[in-house]
């Protein structure tokens, strides 16, 4: 028994699909009620995954249904440039290449790096694209652009001076390999036996004994 692939698209589909792309049919206007939101931009780390397919999935609804409801709306795609997640897969595709990572410099690192993104950033937008999401794709921003990165660093510093954030010493997730601190949510924490360190409390002029909890994070 044949059964018919419904999944594949027909050439009307794909016809319709290239006329909307082409004539930026998502673009918005000024003269409505406005709704907008930002796609929460994929890593360029590599291609898109299912999870991405199901949350731009639910967020085309949501602008469609606004624009049927008579709203001007914008929807922002973009990449995230995902930085040590990337250094990590670069070095891995280096490594692959038979490329000694530790004699490249900076600027060549980098260089080899904006090449890989240069590729990926391709293949997510066109999948993207073949989802039908309908961004408004002249707004295609990259985190690592001037104009978005200056944008970023004058929120923070208008938070901070604000009160809203603030810099204080605390313990980090260092990674003695990529010479960097890493975010808790990168480390796999394992307990193990107690153990006791000596500090000195300044305040108190004084070694005092605290037992912690010995971690060995990987």
């Amino acid at each position: 028994m044949n059964i018919k692939n419904t999944n594949k698209k027909n050439e009307t589909d794909l016809k319709k699909k290239e006329v909307f792309i082409e004539t930026n049919l998502a673009r918005s206007y000024c003269e409505k009620p406005t709704f907008s939101m930002i796609l929460p931009p994929p890593n360029i780390t590599g291609n898109l995954h299912i999870g991405h397919a199901f949350q731009h999935s639910l967020m085309d609804i949501v602008c469609r249904y606004h624009r049927m409801k008579g709203y001007n709306v914008l929807w922002i795609p973009g990449i995230d440039h995902a930085g040590i997640a990337t250094q990590i897969v670069v070095e891995k595709y280096l490594k692959s290449q038979r490329i000694p990572v530790e004699k490249l410099d900076r600027e060549d690192f980098i260089e080899r790096t904006f090449s890989w993104k240069k590729k990926y950033e391709k293949n997510i937008i066109e999948q993207m694209k073949s989802l039908e999401a309908t961004c408004d794709w002249d707004k295609m921003l990259f985190t690592l652009e001037e104009n978005f990165s200056s944008a970023v660093l004058e929120s923070f510093i208008k938070m901070y001076d604000e009160g809203i954030v603030y810099r204080k010493k605390k313990l980090v997730n260092w990674d003695p390999v990529l010479l960097t601190a890493v975010s808790d949510l990168e480390v796999q924490r394992k307990k193990r036996n107690s153990f006791s360190l000596a500090y000195f409390i300044s305040n108190l002029g004084r070694t005092k004994n605290l037992s912690h909890h010995c971690y060995d994070s990987s």
